[in-house]
């Protein structure tokens, strides 16, 4: 424990240090009315949650005081809550472990992995251990941004393998897991994800200007007379072209207006989606893709509605009248 300061200083890569001790292998607790077989106690600091991301169910953290002072509060996982609890939120009640009575001040997700558990300030736990707290038993960290994960994970390879003589590049000399692997998976799923929705709407947008030219033109052509007769009566080339392309404009925008409203729609509907007990997907709209979007579809708009434009407006006034 007392080496973090060095490890601090010797990996500037690292946002923050999160020690964790078990003062043992876990054992019996007891509420009030009612007692569980097994859970385990680790203390921790108040870095402990930003580092591993700890989700607080109902109630708070400890606070700077509480550490400092090494009081006995805790927070239980919700398995335990279930178990001891039936469920109904304990805050404010106190539960027996390792020969302490702690005060629950707040009730945490966790993975199936150690379900039954308890977090305590790091400096109680210290003192209930056999050597006081000396041996961190796990120590968790962050890097300063995700681009240096593995630069971090290297310093603290080295300076490691410094303080404690062994070489940094044995994976046997120190057990060292890192998620870098796993969310460079992820990056690789949602650059797959990203292009295959880029084809799929390349593939819509293709077929979607082809739609809207055929539309357009199918209407130009039910108007022939009527174009003739305007063009005989003194429309020039280029408002016809304007109005048609107006048209096309009119028609794509209405069409892009109603799929956004869809999807908004959609977004409301879905609402937060719980992928794990750690992991929360809330879906949003993307603002400047959104603006991406209506761009292209103007200039889509724009080109599937050229060449009806362009045949309007070179359109034989005598030609059209006569086929009338």
């Amino acid at each position: 424990y007392s080496d973090l300061q060095a490890l601090r200083d010797a990996c500037p890569s690292i946002a923050e240090l999160a020690p964790a001790y078990r003062p043992g292998r876990g054992g019996p607790i007891f509420s009030s009315n009612r007692s569980w077989p097994w859970a385990g106690v680790t203390g921790v600091g108040h870095e402990y949650r930003g580092v591993t991301d700890l989700r607080i169910d109902v109630g708070r953290w400890f606070t700077q005081e509480e550490e400092l002072g090494a009081e006995e509060v805790a927070l239980i996982s919700r398995p335990l809550v279930d178990g001891m609890f039936d469920g109904r939120t304990p805050l404010g009640e106190t539960i027996d472990a390792w020969g302490r009575r702690f005060t629950v001040i707040g009730v945490f997700e966790i993975k199936a992995t150690f379900a039954y558990s308890l977090l305590v300030p790091y400096t109680t736990a210290m003192s209930m251990g056999d050597e006081g707290g000396r041996y961190v038993s796990h120590l968790a960290f962050a890097p300063l941004r995700d681009d240096l994960a593995s630069v971090a994970v290297s310093e603290m390879r080295q300076a490691l393998g410094s303080l404690y003589a062994f070489d940094p590049e044995d994976d046997k000399a120190i057990d060292m897991k890192e998620n870098t692997a796993f969310v460079e998976k992820v990056e690789a799923v949602s650059v797959g994800l990203r292009a295959l929705v880029w084809i799929i709407a390349s593939l819509a947008l293709v077929l979607g200007c082809l739609g809207a030219a055929n539309v357009v033109g199918i209407a130009v052509a039910e108007r022939t007379a009527e174009l003739g007769l305007r063009k005989a009566l003194g429309a020039t080339a280029s408002r016809l072209r304007a109005e048609v392309l107006a048209e096309t404009l009119l028609l794509c925008v209405a069409g892009g207006a109603l799929g956004v409203s869809l999807g908004a729609g959609a977004i409301a509907a879905l609402g937060p989606l719980r992928l794990t007990d750690q992991a929360l997907l809330t879906p949003r709209a993307d603002f400047e893709q959104l603006a991406l979007a209506c761009l292209v579809l103007v200039l889509t708009a724009t080109v599937a509605g050229l060449p009806a434009a362009h045949r309007a407006a070179r359109l034989d006034p005598v030609q059209a009248l006569r086929e009338e």
